[in-house]
């Protein structure tokens, strides 16, 4: 199972436990310096652009690596609440999609 088919099947799954689509996350580009371009930034890299679900307070990204689940705070960034998972493991989503509400 590839990056692409993992993450469509974590969406399905929390889909599955009443998990609703949410858009998707911010997406940045980039500029890099790459061994070809060097000393110049030739390479473009994107952040972001991740499918994002929620359900209550809670909110989801599914990565192809990575799974997040997050529940904003009052303030900023830093006074969220949050369980970074391997998007692999199909388990722990499940348990978290199921526990988080």
């Amino acid at each position: 199972m590839n990056g692409e088919e993992k993450q469509r099947f974590v969406i399905e799954l929390l889909q599955a436990f009443g998990w609703e689509e949410d858009g998707h996350s911010r997406e940045q580009h980039f500029k890099v310096i790459t061994h070809q371009s060097y000393p110049l930034a030739g390479g473009l890299m994107t952040l972001g652009g991740r499918p994002r679900l929620k359900r209550g307070a809670w909110k989801v990204t599914v990565g192809k690596v990575t799974t997040y689940f997050y529940k904003p705070g009052p303030g900023d960034f830093y006074s969220w609440e949050g369980h970074r998972v391997p998007t692999k493991d199909f388990e722990e989503v499940q348990r978290l999609a199921i526990e988080l509400k």
